[in-house]
C-alpha cells in the first residue's frame, strides 16, 4: 500500500512480409543505330528497369542481376515501394533518357552480363540470394520462357517491356516490343 513498482518490457517488432513483387519491367538490349538521336553504345549503355511492386522499401544490396553468362550484385541502395530502378553499367546512360526524379539510378561496375546483353537472344534474371525473383528471355534464349519474347528489330532502339509493372504470369505474353522506351516510368 502506498508503494510503487517499476517494470521493464521488451517488445520485438517483426515487420510483416512484403506483399507484391519486385519485377523486371523493361530491357534495353539493342540500342538504336540512329546518328541523329543516339542513345549510347553497345553494351555500356544497355539498361534494365525494375519496379518495386511491394508495400515496403527494398534494399537492392540483397539482390543480384545477371544474364545467361554472368551475375553481378546490386549495390546497397533503397528502392521505395511503388518506384522504379534504372540499372546500367555507365554513368552516361541516364543522360540519354528523360528519367523521373523519383527513380533510383543504379550504375554497376560491369556491363549487365559479361559481354553485355545479346541482341539475338539472352536472359535477364533478378536474384534474391540464390533464389530467382524474376526473369525474362528473348530471341533464341528460351531459359525463362518457351517461346521467348520475340526480338526487337535490330538497331531500332526499341525495348521489351512488361505490359503491366505488377502482373507476372510467367510467360512471354507479359511482354511487348516497346517502340517508345520509358525508363523509370
Amino acid at each position: 500500500d502506498g508503494g510503487s513498482i517499476q517494470a521493464t518490457t521488451t517488445v520485438n517488432f517483426i515487420p510483416s512480409a512484403a506483399t507484391g513483387n519486385l519485377l523486371i519491367t523493361e530491357v534495353m538490349y539493342d540500342l538504336t543505330n540512329s546518328t541523329t538521336s543516339p542513345k549510347g553504345i553497345e553494351s555500356a549503355n544497355e539498361w534494365v528497369e525494375i519496379f518495386n511492386g511491394t508495400n515496403q522499401a527494398l534494399d537492392l544490396g540483397n539482390y543480384a542481376i545477371g544474364d545467361a553468362s554472368s551475375t553481378d550484385a546490386l549495390p546497397s541502395v533503397m528502392l521505395p515501394a511503388g518506384k522504379y530502378a534504372f540499372i546500367t553499367s555507365s554513368s552516361t546512360t541516364a543522360g540519354f533518357w528523360s528519367i523521373p526524379g523519383d527513380a533510383v539510378i543504379v550504375v554497376l561496375a560491369n556491363n549487365i552480363g559479361s559481354n553485355g546483353l545479346g541482341n539475338a537472344g539472352d536472359l535477364v534474371e533478378l536474384f534474391l540470394g540464390e533464389s530467382s525473383v524474376d526473369k525474362v528471355s528473348w530471341g533464341t534464349n528460351t531459359s525463362a520462357f518457351s517461346p521467348s519474347v520475340p526480338d526487337v528489330a535490330e538497331g531500332s532502339g526499341h525495348t521489351i517491356a512488361r505490359t503491366s509493372p505488377t502482373t507476372d504470369t510467367g510467360t512471354a505474353a507479359d511482354w511487348f516490343d516497346n517502340a517508345s522506351p520509358s525508363p523509370g516510368q
